[in-house]
C-alpha cells in the first residue's frame, strides 16, 4: 500500500512544472548569475594585505601562541602574508581606525576583541582569522588536558599544515563561497513549497482533491506522511543536483568534508518540507496565498543572512544576535562554513543541533494544528 501510494504521488509531483522550476531550475540559474557577476572580481582585489593594530599589552606579550599566529600571517617575507601588523597603545589605535588608516584593532583583554569602525570584507577577513584561531586553540587545549602526552605530536601536526591553514584563513575565497552558502540554504528553503502543497492536499476547504482524499477510508496521518516521503525525496534529490552542479560545473570548491555537506543539506531539506508544513497548517489563506508568504519569508530569511549585501549577515550578528539563531537560512550558511573553515565540528554540530530542534518544533506544531481540523461537510 504504501509503495504503491509513494510511486503514485511521485508521479502526480513531478507534473507540477511551477515547483519544479522554482525549487530545481531557479536555484541553477540564480547560481549560474552568481558566478558570472563574481568572476568579474579579480583575485588581486581579494588578497591585498589589510592594515591592523593590535594593542601592545601585557596579555598580548604574554600570549605567545596568537602572537605566533599573526606573525606567521604577517610575515613581510611570504607570499600568504595577509596582514600588516602595527604594535601600538589604545589611545593611538583608536586613533588609526578612525583616521581609516587601519581596518580593525584587536585588543587582547580577558580574551580576544575585535574592533571595527565599518563593515566590509576586509573586517570580515579579520574576524574569520579570529574565529579559526579561537577555535583552532580552544580544541588544542581541550586535547593537552585530556591527553598530555599528545603535546608534541599536536604542536608537529599545527606546524606542518601553516602554510594550509594560511591558505585556508585568506577568506577572499570565503567572501565568494558566502553566496553559494546561502544559495543552497535557499534552495533548501524553497522545498516548503513541497511541504506546503502537501497539507493543502489534505485540507477539504483548500481543494476538491483534498476533500476527496478525506472521505478515502485511510487514516489522514497515513496518507499525509506518504505524501510528504514523496515530497522529500524529490526535493532531496533537487538539493543534491543543486549542489553537483555548483561543484563539477561552475567549478565551487566546498572543501573536503563533502559527505557533511551532504548531510547539511539532507537536515536542511527537513527544515524546508516542515517549515512549508508548519505555515501551510497555521494559515487559512488560499493555495497560492500561502506559497506567496512562503517564498516571502523565504527571502526574508536569505537576506538576513546575507544572500545580497553579506555584511547584513555580520550587522544582524552583532546587534540583534538572537535572530541568528533563530534564522534557519542563516543556520545553514553556517553549518557549511564551518565545514570549510573549521578543523573541529564542535560549531557545525551545535548548529545542526538547532536546526534539529526547528524540525521537531514544525512538526509538533503541525500536528497539533492537522489534527484538530474538522470538517462539516465535504
Amino acid at each position: 500500500m504504501f509503495i504503491h501510494a509513494f510511486k503514485y504521488r511521485i508521479k502526480i509531483l513531478f507534473n507540477n512544472k511551477a515547483l519544479l522550476f522554482w525549487t530545481l531550475l531557479f536555484p541553477i540559474i540564480l547560481g549560474t548569475l552568481f558566478q558570472l557577476a563574481l568572476s568579474g572580481i579579480t583575485e588581486s582585489e581579494f588578497f591585498k594585505v589589510i592594515n591592523i593594530a593590535v594593542v601592545n599589552n601585557d596579555e598580548y606579550n604574554n600570549d605567545l601562541a596568537f602572537k605566533n599566529s599573526l606573525a606567521s600571517v604577517s610575515d613581510e617575507s611570504s607570499e600568504d602574508r595577509m596582514f600588516n601588523v602595527t604594535l601600538t597603545s589604545t589611545e593611538e589605535a583608536v586613533t588609526l581606525l578612525e583616521d581609516d588608516k587601519i581596518d580593525a584593532y584587536i585588543l587582547l583583554n580577558n580574551g580576544i576583541n575585535l574592533t571595527v569602525k565599518n563593515s566590509g570584507m576586509n573586517q570580515t577577513i579579520v574576524k574569520s582569522f579570529l574565529d579559526t584561531y579561537s577555535q583552532t586553540n580552544s580544541a588544542v587545549i581541550n586535547i593537552i588536558s585530556s591527553n598530555p602526552d599528545s603535546q608534541n605530536e599536536i604542536m608537529n601536526s599545527l606546524s606542518m599544515s601553516t602554510t594550509h591553514t594560511k591558505a585556508k584563513e585568506n577568506t577572499s575565497t570565503n567572501i565568494l563561497l558566502h553566496y553559494f552558502y546561502t544559495l543552497i540554504a535557499m534552495a533548501c528553503l524553497y522545498a516548503a513549497n513541497w511541504g506546503s502543497k502537501e497539507v493543502c492536499d489534505i485540507q477539504a476547504n483548500i481543494s476538491p482533491t483534498a476533500a476527496r482524499l478525506n472521505m478515502v477510508p485511510i487514516h489522514k496521518l497515513k496518507i499525509f506522511l506518504t505524501n510528504i516521503c514523496a515530497s522529500f525525496c524529490i526535493a532531496f534529490a533537487e538539493i543534491l543536483i543543486v549542489i553537483a552542479y555548483l561543484t563539477f560545473v561552475i567549478k565551487i570548491d566546498f572543501g573536503d568534508k563533502i559527505g557533511f555537506v551532504i548531510l547539511t543539506a539532507f537536515i536542511g531539506c527537513i527544515v524546508g518540507i516542515t517549515f512549508g508544513a508548519l505555515i501551510s497548517s497555521l494559515s487559512n489563506a488560499s493555495k497560492e496565498g500561502k506559497t506567496s508568504l512562503i517564498m516571502s519569508l523565504t527571502m526574508l530569511q536569505c537576506f538576513l543572512a546575507g544572500m545580497m549585501i553579506v555584511q547584513i549577515k555580520y550587522y544582524i550578528k552583532t546587534t540583534v544576535p538572537i535572530l541568528s539563531y533563530i534564522n534557519p537560512a542563516n543556520l545553514l550558511t553556517d553549518a557549511f562554513y564551518y565545514l570549510y573553515n573549521y578543523s573541529t565540528f564542535n560549531a557545525y554540530f551545535t548548529t545542526i543541533g538547532i536546526l534539529t530542534g526547528f524540525i521537531f518544533i514544525f512538526v509538533l506544531i503541525s500536528y497539533l494544528k492537522l489534527r484538530r481540523q474538522k470538517y462539516a461537510s465535504l
